[in-house]
Order: C-alpha cells, then structure tokens, then sequence
C-alpha cells in the first residue's frame, strides 16, 4: 500500500486555493479512482462538465478539478521552535517496524 495525496484546485468567485487530501491505496489507478469520486462528491449535488473537466457546486460556484494525485514517501515539515526544516518518512503502520 502507499499514501496518495490529491489536491482538488478550487476556484470560488475571485479567490482561488488548493484543497488537499491524502488516501491510502495499491497502486495509482485505485488512488486515482478514489480522488475522482471523492471530487465528485465532495459539495453535495456538484455537476461535472467533461469538456472542460470541472466539477460545480448546483449554485455554480466554487468549482473545482482535479489537479493531481500522486504517490508520496516524505513530508517536509518546519522543526516548531527553530527556523529549519526536516525530511520526514511515510511509512504505513502494518508494515512499521514496532
């Protein structure tokens, strides 16, 4: 199993932001699958334009799509307390070693 993150790009009036999510899953296809149908249902009722690949909420905004999903192994993180960052790893609890 790996740890997918997908980042819905939303666009609400005149401001614009990143929504991100993480999921687990066997490979991309299935991680891909699952940011899909989490993007379609993440406002109720949103509508789906296929041509320009854009989800809608029913009142026409936000409207959001799908800006990617790819497999992640680290985080960059800020140390609380100084001005520096550190690499950490993702790794799955069941495959942890205690």
């Amino acid at each position: 199993m790996f740890v997918y993150q997908f980042i819905l790009e939303v666009q609400d009036g005149c401001s614009t932001y990143e929504h991100k999510e993480f999921v687990l899953a066997q490979n991309d296809a299935i991680a891909s699958r699952f940011a899909r149908e989490f993007a379609r249902h993440w406002r109720p009722n949103a509508t789906y334009d296929a041509e320009l690949d854009i989800y809608s909420a029913p009142e026409g905004w936000p409207q959001w799509t799908l800006a990617q999903c790819k497999p992640i192994t680290h985080l960059i993180v800020p140390i609380a307390g100084q001005w520096s960052n550190v690499r950490v790893a993702l790794v799955p609890e069941s495959q942890a070693t205690p």
